[in-house]
């Protein structure tokens, strides 16, 4: 998998490159809202340095009186081991978290999703994943940090129930599976969602817990998944 010099790492030891981007950022940011979310975050330090350069360059519009947002929210990706290890010294310093479950499963399998060889490997219900996405939301709720799940995961209704169990409250999807995955989160009972992650999380093998969900949206959602819904293909993450 791509490893080493990428996402916040490269902006960070290139800041003649970075700090263009943050003052763009900054003048559109007067248009509408605007979130900046920063990608392969490793430490709470990282984040650290890079709104101090986003005040920095604040700081710098505003001395030569250039139009710019007063403020702009700073999330970080949750998508290196190390990051949702240490969510909740990232959550301290970060607006919003944003769970990376494409890469953060490769990482978590050492398996490049890529390679033909492992790619089965990276099964977005192996325990690891939902243990790293569970322990994440916990631990920014403690400290008031909301927590968004992106990557086709988010955007796969069968795996829409067992997000919102695990506390998931905020997806991040294309555009066309917006209704279908709306439609499961509003027929979703949330406290048969909660018991069905602890039962899923207590399971070992990927197969069995999809085969725990299509047996809950079967079950609890026959609105949204009829008999015609074909719940045998897994979506991966590509």
């Amino acid at each position: 998998p791509a490893l080493g010099f990428r996402g916040l790492r490269c902006c960070l030891a290139h800041r003649e490159l970075f700090r263009p981007q943050l003052r763009a950022l900054l003048r559109a940011a007067v248009h509408g809202r605007l979130r900046l979310l920063l990608p392969m975050v490793t430490a709470a330090s990282e984040v650290v340095e890079a709104r101090g350069l986003l005040e920095a360059v604040a700081a710098e519009l505003a001395a030569s009186r250039v139009r710019h947002a007063d403020r702009v929210e700073v999330g970080a990706m949750i998508e290196v081991p190390a990051a949702a290890l240490t969510a909740d010294h990232i959550a301290e310093v970060a607006d919003f978290l944003s769970i990376g479950t494409n890469d953060l499963v490769q990482y978590l399998m050492a398996a490049d999703r890529t390679n033909e060889h492992v790619a089965y490997l990276t099964d977005p219900l192996h325990p690891a994943l939902l243990r790293a996405v569970r322990d994440t939301v916990r631990k920014a709720e403690r400290r008031g940090v909301a927590v968004e799940i992106c990557g086709e995961m988010g955007g796969n209704p069968l795996y829409t129930p067992l997000l919102l169990g695990l506390g998931v409250r905020a997806l991040s999807m294309s555009l066309p599976k917006v209704p279908f995955v709306k439609q499961v989160v509003r027929a979703t009972p949330m406290e048969e969602a909660r018991r069905l992650a602890a039962a899923c999380l207590r399971l070992a093998d990927p197969a069995r817990i999809r085969e725990r969900l299509e047996a809950f949206c079967r079950h609890h959602l026959p609105e949204a998944f009829g008999p015609d819904t074909n719940l045998a293909i897994p979506l991966q993450p590509r």
